[in-house]
């Protein structure tokens, strides 16, 4: 493992500039995620996006595809409060009130 140094000065807010060669080589532009980790006395910081590739081969695969998935998503879509659960609301707010809660 090849390793270079660079000597870096956080700013006021503790943020640090990765130097250019380091951004080229990992292929790091202003949209890339980070996963900064602290390792002892030590930072840690990984692409997200190289994260991914060392632990996809773990990752779950799906059982349907994802218009699949849309279209249960809407046969499943609703109402998520019902008439029915005013009126049951009621009747418990009721009962509450008989035992002065």
């Amino acid at each position: 493992m090849n390793t270079v140094d660079v000597i870096v000065k956080p700013m006021e807010r503790g943020q640090i500039t990765l130097p250019v060669k380091f951004r080229q080589k990992l292929g790091i532009t202003k949209d890339t995620l980070l996963n900064v980790t602290l390792e002892g006395d030590r930072v840690v910081i990984i692409p997200l996006k190289q994260m991914m590739a060392d632990f996809s081969s773990s990752v779950i695969k799906p059982e349907i595809s994802k218009e699949k998935y849309l279209l249960l998503l809407k046969e499943f879509k609703g109402k998520l409060w019902s008439a029915q659960d005013d009126v049951e609301r009621v009747r418990m707010k009721k009962s509450e009130k008989k035992w002065d809660w």
